[in-house]
């Protein structure tokens, strides 16, 4: 009797001292992510398959956390609010800091202000900033914390989090889940061995669209009365930027103005914006820095080239200048090199070309351009119809890739037309990007993501298309072996 008593004790001391199941195991399915609006620069918050269990929060900090404690909690009776910045900040000690704030937990009438701690071994100034609590098992939520642009200007490759952590925490401030934003400079190296075997037409690739369209200094929540800019601007970020955050395509539009000391730069139709020497240099010094893999697609020409071969052949001089022995050499293989021979050979760019004259005068270091698949759509439903349709063409799209020997690129974004402009029906193409690119990334985690190859988007930290694209290229290698 005496024994099985002590055998039960002792059970019930070790049920006590273990932790959780859900500290020990992660929920299934469960994530959760930190991107960036275009339209007003703020972060946003997105969560999957979150469990909602009672005293569940969101928490956003500036630095990582390891631990949270509760303090205190006081009850209130308030409006229904769903997120509130945190009103206060005080330091207690060199490894903790205290952050005061409100959010639902009872009901839709009482408020709780609840006061946390939180280890932090970096930067002992810093706190929380926001408080959300998940009334969905999936959402996806803008905050109202700024993003400073300035945080984007990553210049080590081996950084990966920084500026903001997200934590899903239970009611006794246990962790959950967290992440963070996140740069990624050497995605592609870090896995070789996933996909070195692979070529680029076998990948998922996350592109930008009109990728030189960007204006250093520009604020949307001060600017944004410039209708101009508007409907110019397709990203936030320089093309270094880019690709430190982990895009590998580059849409480039070129334009040529024989009047100016500087001829070319890049455009967006007829709207001249970055002088195209600046994206160049960009491209090869990241490449330098980190043996990445970028295709630098040159497309259309708006501006100043009518056919000319002359004015091709200057541009041409002026990127050989540039990324010099970087080119990729297209060869017998052209696009069928898988990276790990690019590797081998020393060489990171491709330079794909939309003038087919080029393309055949300059043949030992120009590839054809990649196919682009365009909705010129206005609105999601036409954008996600069309999108579907072209996978839906062909059953064996691998077999049709590989057919037509090009990379092929998703235009992932909203088109505003003329008369849309002039009528007022579209404000601008951030608030166009910020109604679709929650959505466009969920059609290609839920759908599509198995099965693309480039997906290009505007305003891109606005999406997830990095990490799925990471996730999906690591289960390609497979894919490859099966076909």
């Amino acid at each position: 009797m005496i024994i099985n008593f002590l055998c039960y004790l002792l059970y019930i001391i070790i049920l006590m001292c273990s932790k959780p199941a859900y500290l020990t195991q992660p929920y299934k399915d469960f994530d959760i992510h930190l991107t960036i609006s275009a339209q007003t620069r703020s972060l946003e918050v997105s969560w999957e398959n979150a469990r909602l269990w009672p005293g569940d929060i969101i928490l956003i900090t500036t630095t990582e956390p390891f631990e949270f404690r509760i303090l205190s909690d006081s009850i209130y009776d308030k409006e229904n609010l769903w997120h509130i910045i945190l009103d206060r900040t005080a330091k207690l000690s060199n490894k903790i800091t205290r952050a005061i704030g409100l959010g639902q937990f009872f009901d839709d009438t009482k408020l709780i202000r609840r006061t946390y701690e939180y280890n932090n071994n970096t930067d002992y100034g810093n706190s929380i900033r926001a408080v959300i609590i998940p009334k969905e098992k999936s959402q996806w939520l803008k905050t109202l914390i700024d993003y400073d642009i300035k945080l984007s200007n990553i210049q080590n490759k081996n950084i990966n989090c920084y500026g903001y952590w997200v934590s899903y925490i239970d009611k006794n401030g246990n962790i959950i889940v967290k992440n963070c934003l996140k740069a990624y400079p050497i995605w592609m190296n870090e896995m070789k061995d996933d996909i070195g075997e692979l070529t680029i037409k076998d990948l998922l690739i996350p592109g930008t669209h009109n990728s030189g369209s960007y204006k250093p200094g520009f604020n949307p929540n001060k600017d944004y009365l410039d209708i101009f800019q508007r409907f110019t601007l397709t990203q936030d970020e320089d093309v270094w930027e880019q690709l430190m955050h982990g895009i590998r395509y580059l849409d480039i539009r070129v334009g040529y103005y024989d009047w100016k000391p500087e001829k070319f730069f890049t455009n967006h139709d007829v709207s001249r914006q970055r002088p195209l020497v600046e994206i160049l240099e960009h491209v090869r010094e990241f490449v330098k820095l980190t043996n990445e893999i970028v295709i630098v697609d040159f497309q259309e020409f708006p501006v100043g080239f009518h056919n000319n071969q002359t004015i091709h052949d200057s541009l041409i001089s002026l990127i050989k200048r540039y990324f010099g022995g970087y080119i990729i050499l297209p060869g017998k293989h052209e696009w069928n090199q898988n990276l790990n021979e690019i590797w081998s050979n020393n060489q990171n760019i491709f330079v794909a070309y939309d003038y087919l004259p080029a393309v055949q005068k300059h043949s030992d270091i120009l590839f054809h351009a990649c196919r682009h698949r365009w909705a010129r759509a206005p609105n999601y439903e036409k954008l996600r119809n069309y999108i579907r349709n072209q996978y839906n063409y062909d059953t064996d799209f691998y077999g049709l890739r590989r057919y037509f020997q090009l990379p092929t690129v998703d235009m992932a974004e909203l088109t505003a037309d003329v008369m849309g402009i002039l009528t007022g029906k579209f404000t601008g193409l951030r608030k166009m990007a910020d109604s679709v690119n929650s959505k466009v990334t969920l059609l290609y985690q839920n759908e599509l993501g198995d099965k693309a190859n480039v997906v290009a988007v505007d305003f891109y930290r606005g999406t997830r298309i990095v990490d799925l694209a990471i996730k999906f290229n690591k289960k390609r290698k497979q894919k490859s072996s099966d076909d």
